[in-house]
């Protein structure tokens, strides 16, 4: 099978099957079977990504042996290149990857190889917690929700970025081509005051809740905006919205009450599990998995840690994930999650 006909089938099918279709392609392909360097990939250094590593990284040295350093990324999409590339041994990245790829492989008929290969360069060690779609809009772009983006300025973040895959996965789902808005690629913290002025209709982005640059959020000081008072956040001209998601993904109800400028719920709000994942070719004692993986489960939320994530980080969310997607796991930690089944 060559490239193009495969890129024609992954077209054609949902989420799981774009990495059961890349293997089948790659089946000859040579790997990169080289040990990974010593590094964890985070995201940006504001984010509760790098919270999590921060506190992950004590555990992987006392229980697996193995000093890893923290390495800040724009999120996941660059975090599974890296984990192909081996720049990093592990790393954080959003359960919906694989699916992001297919949204955009279905605008771009020349997704690079790498890319291809990047599905297939990494093994789930465990999920942690889930994080919240956001799409927060100017209150007069006349934006209601993701079906009403044809025609606006939309920040996607960062190229590479998780947000930046999920905002490719949701215009795809709502039937919306790249050609049909003007997209522009900033940081979440960059985009929100232009979203403020109306430079920007909206932002897309992918946060566990609530996000701390969005709650200090303030009147533009390089811009005016009508009846903006600053210090006031409930005079700021935005709001979120809803987001049509895949399926697949959870939902949950977006509490008014994280952002001090947001007056009503968001339901059916998405959210996307972060996931805890490996290079395939690190080395290191497989039979300490569950012990690493029962250290994960112990770490506390308190003046000791940095996430404030850990408290949802329990057996029962990793059992429910692990029989969605066993068949990503490394052998090790799927073996962990098949006996907490029994």
């Amino acid at each position: 099978m060559d490239k193009a006909a495969s890129i024609a089938v992954l077209k054609q099918i949902p989420s799981n099957g774009w990495a059961r279709e890349s293997v089948y392609y790659l089946a000859d392909t040579p790997r990169n079977m080289t040990e990974p360097q010593p590094y964890f990939c985070s995201a940006s250094s504001q984010g509760t990504y790098t919270k999590v590593v921060k506190d992950l990284i004590p555990v992987i040295k006392s229980i697996l042996g193995i000093s890893l350093t923290e390495k800040h990324t724009v999120g996941s999409l660059e975090n599974i290149l890296k984990l192909h590339t081996r720049e990093c041994a592990m790393a954080l990245i959003q359960y919906d990857m694989n699916f992001s790829l297919v949204s955009q492989g279905k605008n771009k008929p020349n997704l690079s190889e790498e890319m291809l290969m990047a599905t297939v360069s990494y093994n789930i060690i465990m999920s942690l917690y889930l994080e919240d779609g956001h799409m927060i809009v100017n209150t007069g772009s006349g934006i209601e929700s993701a079906l009403d983006l044809v025609g606006k300025k939309i920040n996607l973040g960062e190229r590479l970025s998780g947000s930046y895959a999920s905002a490719n996965t949701a215009l795809y789902v709502n039937g919306i081509k790249m050609e049909e808005i003007t997209p522009f690629y900033d940081s979440p913290p960059v985009a929100l005051p232009k979203v403020i002025s109306g430079e920007y209709d909206a932002m897309v982005l992918v946060s566990k809740a609530p996000a701390s640059f969005l709650v200090e959020a303030d009147c533009p000081k390089n811009a005016k905006v009508p009846n903006c008072v600053a210090g006031d956040p409930s005079t700021l001209p935005i709001k979120l919205v809803p987001v049509q998601i895949p399926f697949s993904a959870l939902k949950t109800t977006l509490s008014a009450k994280h952002y001090p400028w947001q007056k009503v719920e968001i339901p059916n709000s998405p959210q996307l599990m972060a996931l805890l994942v490996m290079s395939p070719t690190l080395s290191f004692d497989d039979s300490r998995m569950a012990d690493f993986i029962n250290a994960v489960y112990a770490i506390p939320v308190g003046d000791s840690t940095h996430s404030p994530t850990w408290d949802e980080t329990t057996v029962e969310q990793g059992v429910g994930y692990f029989k969605s997607f066993p068949t990503f796991y490394r052998w090790s930690a799927a073996q962990y999650f098949a006996d907490k089944m029994k």
